[in-house]
């Protein structure tokens, strides 16, 4: 026995089509308010993390000119393309930097760590008098009752 599932063109009920896009619709605008909200709130905190980026790793802004310049001398009409988008989206382009400054951060903390272990750099440390643990009874377990 075979069973065929169809599609019937003749029987779309109109107001499921409708339900259908007014959802559509509705995530559609959602999304749009949510990016509106995200650039709106980067457009707002963009110069503090300019500064805070600057602090964390100033060459992370200075490679990432250098590369416009890289790309200006490569192909002129390219290279000013990307810093008029770099200027239109500054909010965006300076919240990726503070990104990168971040992650450069981490990873130099995290190579300086794993340097100290192979070379083995021993850390201070101070040494504290023990004392001595008092005897416990010993526990009687259940195989010990039968």
């Amino acid at each position: 026995m075979r069973i065929r599932a169809g599609f019937n063109t003749e029987q779309i009920n109109p107001v499921n089509l409708i339900v259908g896009l007014l959802i559509l619709v509705a995530i559609l605008y959602g999304l749009f308010k949510l990016a509106q909200f995200l650039f709106t709130l980067l457009y707002y905190a963009a110069p503090v993390l300019l500064l805070v980026t600057l602090i964390i790793d100033a060459g992370v802004i200075k490679d990432y000119f250098r590369g416009i310049g890289g790309l200006m001398r490569r192909s002129t009409p390219l290279g000013v393309g990307a810093l008029i988008l770099s200027l239109v989206f500054a909010p965006v382009t300076v919240g990726y930097l503070f990104f990168r400054a971040l992650t450069n951060q981490r990873r130099r903390r995290v190579r300086t760590a794993q340097e100290h272990l192979e070379l083995g750099k021993l850390t201070d440390y101070e040494e504290l008098e023990s004392k001595p643990l008092r005897e416990r009874e010993p526990r009687i377990s259940n195989d010990d009752i039968v």
